[in-house]
């Protein structure tokens, strides 16, 4: 029917143009499909944009043209929730993540609900070098966290360039970004109240840095074949940033063997733990007996460590223990 009508009136603004024309005694012009695409554009209503709408299909070209017909129900004020979810739909069909969290965004704005805020979260926001902003923050943040300088990462994250390019204005919305960049992939999770870096370079080299209202935490190791694996050094620091602890050691499938030291108020212990990740080292009756396992020494001071709640046979000193996240590459 819009078709119909649309043609009829189209006709007819072409007939009478041309009759004009005629009478003056000059050739008629002639018209494009584009010229009559923007007339039948501007005789639409939201009755009209509505009906079209419904007779497109899902192939791209058709998405492409129900994008622009969303447009204009926007600029008719004629936008309901059923439509932000169709928007929504659209973008992540053609796979505009940035879009489609900005559709989300505005849907929550007008229609607010717990579950939109999850579903904003959810979204990945891809960006690589050709985002300049993001490009130039890249370039400061990876040599930080090359370095371990926890300081330089907190001054970078509570800047405003960041809260600008990653971070959202909506209380409990964290924003997802992966940066490509050379040499390395960037997972990036941040809010008003925690940010987490996730760096993965080509050569398998592990970066991890988080911080929040409790500190902050910086990790170096290696990422290979679905677990951490090799070398890692971790570091602690208190809200205030101060280096509480540091811990190294080796990693075997994301599980702490053979030679363990943590440098923990000023002072180095040293624990051992065997190809299962079981601790090695002596064990006293005061501390089991309590519920306890003891994993580091230091015998020149005669101290330890040790671990409440649990027994010689549970305790390991893993990723998660280490407070490193289970890495998972997004798609």
């Amino acid at each position: 029917m819009l078709k119909k009508i649309c043609r009829a009136t189209v006709i007819a603004i072409l007939v009478c143009t041309t009759a004009f024309i005629f009478g003056c005694g000059e050739e008629p012009e002639m018209v494009t499909d584009v010229s009559i695409e923007e007339i039948v554009k501007e005789l639409q209503t939201e009755a009209d944009y509505r009906t079209a709408l419904a007779e497109l299909g899902t192939n791209e070209e058709d998405l492409q043209v129900a994008l622009e017909y969303y447009d204009k129900l926007w600029l008719l004020d004629a936008f309901t929730e059923e439509d932000f979810v169709a928007l929504a739909t659209i973008y992540e069909t053609l796979g505009d993540a940035e879009h489609l969290r900005d559709t989300l965004i505005r849907k929550h704005v007008y229609y607010p609900a717990e579950e939109n805020l999850e579903e904003i979260s959810n979204v990945i926001v891809y960006k690589n070098a050709d985002d300049e902003s993001v490009k130039a923050l890249m370039e400061l943040v990876f040599p930080a966290l090359e370095e371990g300088n926890a300081e330089a990462l907190n001054m970078l994250i509570i800047s405003d360039d960041w809260k600008a390019e990653m971070q959202d204005d909506l209380v409990g919305v964290s924003r997802k970004t992966m940066y490509k960049g050379t040499g390395f992939y960037a997972q990036i999770i941040s809010d008003e109240y925690s940010t987490e870096l996730c760096v993965l370079k080509e050569d398998t080299t592990f970066y991890y840095y988080k911080l929040n209202a409790a500190g902050g935490i910086w990790a170096k190791t290696f990422w290979t074949e679905g677990s951490y694996k090799g070398e890692y050094t971790s570091c602690y620091y208190m809200p205030e940033g101060e280096l509480l602890k540091a811990c190294s050691g080796t990693f075997e499938k994301g599980v702490t063997v053979g030679e363990f030291t943590i440098e923990y108020d000023g002072k180095t212990y040293v624990g051992e733990f065997d190809e299962n990740g079981k601790t090695t080292v002596e064990q006293k009756d005061k501390v089991t007996d309590d519920g306890g396992v003891i994993y580091a020494y230091n015998k020149s001071i005669y101290k330890y460590l040790y671990e409440e709640n649990t027994t010689q046979e549970k305790f390991v000193v893993d990723y998660e223990y280490l407070g490193l996240p289970m890495y998972v590459e997004w798609e």
